[in-house]
């Protein structure tokens, strides 16, 4: 049974642990290509689908027994690495087909994300204990090079590698970046429990998760990646899991909510233009890579309700 079956245990997790730029103003925005994976969350299921960026052409991603609970494209949209179970990481194909083992150490694993070179991939860990705080760890796609990153006293959650290759973010007592070497640390934000970061396709902002009142509510900011600009995109209190267009004119995020309003949503990176792309009822939605794939997303017919 996943620890990380859906996105707000997701979240409670990374808190019990504790103990993401805009086109230039006037400037026209090329058109948003690429699938978003998302992750379809309800009973005891964890699958993962992916969709066009206007929600239509809805399919399944990966499926099955182990419920998949985080997945990311690698940069040339070739390969998949997604999490298993809480306990295991494995790589695809980018259609979700010729599954194998990247990691297979005893403990616990979550988040994984790609080196812009595609040649790593960053994750969150921790050995099978629960009194160790999860930190960040690193691994070749061919499994060598394993290595431990971060050693965090507050835990490090989310990773999210930047575009230039500099500086990997990551959640926990607020949102950090660490060298990929981990020679050196710096904080953007200082709440409590900020994760999920997301990088701009520019490398200047980062969109992030902040949770509140335990857990209880959540909504979607933006911070420069120097630390300034901290921006409230939602306040709804029940918005996550931000990620960003691949052209940077949209913020994917997920939504919700006991009383219902469950999806996955789009908007600008000032928190305009707000969107459904999804409507989950029944589960819980969140998008989890946005990526501009090759060859081109197949043409459908959104489907209608009714």
């Amino acid at each position: 049974m996943s620890l990380v079956r859906r996105p707000a245990l997701a979240l409670a997790l990374a808190l019990a642990f504790l103990g993401l730029g805009a086109p230039a103003a006037g400037a026209r925005a090329q058109p948003v290509n690429g699938r978003i994976a998302f992750l379809l969350a309800g009973g005891d299921t964890g699958d993962i689908d992916r969709m066009n960026p206007d929600g239509s052409c809805v399919r399944p991603l990966l499926a099955g027994p182990g419920d998949q609970e985080s997945a990311a494209w690698s940069p040339n949209g070739r390969r998949l690495v997604f999490g298993v179970a809480g306990i295991s990481l494995g790589l695809a194909d980018a259609d979700g087909t010729h599954k194998t083992v990247l990691t297979q150490r005893p403990g616990f694993v979550y988040w994984p994300s790609w080196s812009p070179h595609g040649n790593r991939i960053v994750y969150a860990g921790k050995p099978g204990q629960y009194q160790h705080k999860t930190q960040l760890y690193v691994i070749h796609p061919d499994r060598s090079g394993f290595r431990k990153l971060t050693d965090d006293p507050h835990g490090a959650f989310t990773p999210a590698w930047s575009p230039d290759g500099r500086w990997i973010a990551y959640g926990g007592r607020g949102i950090s970046l660490v060298r990929p070497g981990g020679s050196l640390t710096r904080s953007l934000t200082h709440h409590e429990s900020d994760v999920s970061p997301s990088w701009s396709p520019d490398g200047r902002r980062l969109a992030f998760t902040r949770i509140f009142e335990g857990g209880v509510r959540t909504d979607v900011f933006v911070v420069d990646r120097d630390g300034s600009g901290l921006t409230r995109l939602t306040r709804d209190g029940k918005s996550s899991w931000p990620v960003w267009s691949p052209d940077g004119s949209l913020i994917a995020f997920g939504r919700f909510s006991n009383g219902g309003g469950n999806g996955v949503f789009t908007m600008r990176p000032d928190g305009s233009g707000v969107t459904r792309l999804t409507s989950g009822p029944a589960g819980r939605e969140v998008p989890l890579s946005w990526r501009a794939l090759r060859p081109p997303t197949p043409s459908c017919r959104k489907p209608t309700s009714g």
